[in-house]
């Protein structure tokens, strides 16, 4: 009779892993800091490649007409504690 590990199928709570990633995860097992690390610099690299790649379809932030005034009227706020647009007092474009 065989025993489980000799059946082929992997002990309880372990999965099988195939040959050619068995360094990789035993480098992983031994060193978690490290693996953590290389992650972390990946991701952070194919970020930087993406945002590469899809900056030169943006020509710009957009901005609303709107967002400008509440910008001014923020400004006039802060310089004179008073809202004011364009010299006019109140809290509205009209």
């Amino acid at each position: 009779m065989l025993r489980k590990s000799e059946s082929g199928t992997p002990p309880a709570g372990r999965t099988r892993v195939p040959r050619r990633f068995r360094s990789l995860v035993g480098a992983v097992r031994t060193h978690p800091t490290l693996a953590v690390l290389v992650s972390l610099v990946g991701l952070a690299a194919l970020s930087t490649a993406l945002h590469t790649l899809l900056v030169g379809r943006v020509h710009g932030p957009f901005v609303f007409m709107d967002e400008l005034g509440y910008e001014r009227m923020a400004q006039s706020f802060a310089h004179t504690g008073h809202f004011s647009l364009f010299g006019k007092g109140g809290l509205a474009y009209s």
